[in-house]
């Protein structure tokens, strides 16, 4: 019980959460899930998530909670009408064993997606809501945190602004990135093996799930020329549909001074991120990994609000983008700067790149 709001959830109650993000948006809520699983130590769980997070929900759930909760997928790609219906189906399946508390933990962007998250949110038939009230477009929700969607508070506050709404105590803290010991002694094999093991990593990822969130090619080339010396080795990060980009790189940059982790699980991508001195990123879900693993980082902002997405936690990391002005406040045309992430020079990450490696801080 709640002393505050005089929300009853009995340790046989449902609760249904909904983090449907991307796999950023998966680890940036995790210090709230934590915080939500030990608040309801004993009440049954169900989280959804977008299917391609659901391996690191579950990995989370197994091995990082104090008891794990049960994860279900919910699709968003593929055809519209059958994605939809095996949702619907989902949905029901939870809303007929009457959910005390459904907690949403994503933003809501505009007011026709306030419309539509209101009647998703009613299929579940829960007791009780609690979500973000992001521009008053939230106002449907039994209890909800206020936001200002173009702001400067982070997102992992943000998400964890909806507990606090409930009358849950706390900050958030570490941001949670599940590696098993299979990967990594898989990971710490291959660098025995190629001989990398006293090298310096400098990981460099060129995946982006946006094409304005991508720096471009001739800009990394550049970078790697500037960077690369004898003592150090560069390890190119990408998904599977940045595979060509990978191969490209490692082999007209610097042939063997390179290894390219493509398409790998997200295990063996973590083991990788540890072994990192530096890491230099756009805005992808592989920085929130790296911010988890407490990598130094150095991330590439295009169209983003970097206040609120940039890398979170106390290590070190060196946040550029290209910003016509800044504001307490921002305009919608002030972070949507489509082009931003051309506009940063590989000089600013080689000079950022270098004061780190020499010093151990960006300064």
């Amino acid at each position: 019980m709640y002393p505050d709001m005089n929300l009853r959830i009995q340790p046989d109650n449902m609760i249904v959460i909904l983090e449907i993000g991307g796999l950023g948006d998966f680890i940036m809520a995790t210090p709230t899930l934590r915080k939500i699983r030990e608040t309801f130590p004993d009440n049954p769980i169900t989280l959804f998530v977008a299917g391609r997070t659901v391996p690191l929900a579950e990995d989370f759930s197994r091995n990082i909670l104090t008891k794990p909760i049960n994860v279900r997928s919910f699709l968003t790609t593929g055809n519209f009408i059958l994605r939809n219906s095996i949702n619907l189906l989902k949905v029901c399946s939870v809303s007929r064993k009457k959910p005390e508390l459904l907690i949403d933990l994503s933003a809501i962007e505009s007011e026709a997606a306030s419309v539509r998250r209101q009647t998703f949110i009613n299929l579940f038939k829960s007791k009780n809501t609690a979500g973000r009230n992001t521009d008053q477009r939230g106002g449907f929700y039994t209890f909800s945190s206020d936001e200002i969607l173009f702001s400067k508070p982070h997102e992992v506050e943000r998400k964890y602004d909806v507990i606090r709404a409930l009358g849950i105590s706390g900050n958030p803290e570490n941001m949670d990135f599940y590696i098993d010991n299979e990967s990594s002694n898989e990971v710490r094999n291959l660098i025995e093996e190629h001989r990398l093991k006293n090298k310096t990593l400098i990981g460099i990822n060129i995946g982006a799930y946006r094409p304005n969130r991508r720096w471009p090619m001739e800009k990394v080339l550049e970078t790697i020329s500037t960077l690369q010396s004898n003592d150090r080795h560069f390890l190119i990060f990408g998904g599977k549909t940045d595979a060509q980009f990978v191969d490209e790189i490692c082999k007209s940059a610097i042939g063997s001074r390179a290894t390219p982790i493509v398409n790998q699980s997200f295990k063996t991508v973590g083991a990788w991120l540890k072994t990192c001195h530096l890491f230099i990123t756009n805005d992808t879900g592989l920085m929130h990994f790296a911010a988890a693993l407490d990598v130094p980082t150095i991330a590439l902002f295009g169209p983003e609000n970097f206040y609120r997405y940039g890398p979170w936690g106390k290590f070190p990391n060196k946040i550029l983008k290209y910003s016509p002005n800044s504001k307490e406040q921002f305009e919608e045309s002030d972070i949507f700067f489509e082009d931003a992430i051309s506009h940063i020079s590989p000089k600013t990450v080689t000079e950022a790149a270098f004061a780190y490696l020499k010093t151990g801080t960006f300064n």
